[in-house]
């Protein structure tokens, strides 16, 4: 295995750790958090999505796509290896364009709504989510377009 591969798959093994620790508050957020301890989950998300996002727009994460995409690197990965290098360098040349306040903002926003939908199904109120979900169709729309500003947002979705 060549370094620029071995270097990828830690750095890789990193990412998928911060990713299991959203999906840990996540599924925590719906299932067991008390209303009280709602905004300390919301930090937490939002501190994690931050350190992802970091990791998933780094130079030196860019630069090891950049490598094992190159033609001599890429045709020696097996099929598994060259699937998650092309569609990580198309992810991250999609991320660099979004602002990471935004994206922190954003994610943030979507687990703050659907605690605001849990509310509002648990009440038959729909006007306690009803302001989540505009903000997160009009944030949804400017994420979209930070991804692919050249596209029409309904065909991107």
């Amino acid at each position: 295995m060549n370094q620029t591969l071995k270097q990828f798959k830690s750095y890789r093994n990193k990412m998928l750790q911060y990713q299991q620790q959203l999906n840990l508050l996540h599924w925590d957020l719906q299932t067991q958090t008390p209303k009280m301890g709602v905004e300390s989950k919301l930090n937490s998300v939002s501190f994690f999505s931050s350190e992802l996002f970091r990791l998933s727009t780094a130079e030196e994460y860019g630069r090891m796509l950049k490598e094992l995409n190159s033609p001599h690197q890429f045709d020696a990965l097996d099929a598994g290896m060259q699937m998650t290098v092309k569609r990580g360098l198309r992810e991250y040349e999609r991320f660099l364009r979004v602002p990471e306040d935004f994206y922190t903002s954003y994610v943030t926003e979507k687990a703050r709504s659907q605690k605001a939908w849990e509310e509002a199904k648990r009440s038959s109120d729909f006007s306690v989510f009803a302001p989540h979900l505009n903000q997160i169709i009009e944030m949804t729309k400017e994420y979209v377009h930070y991804m692919e500003p050249d596209q029409d947002p309904y065909e991107v979705l």
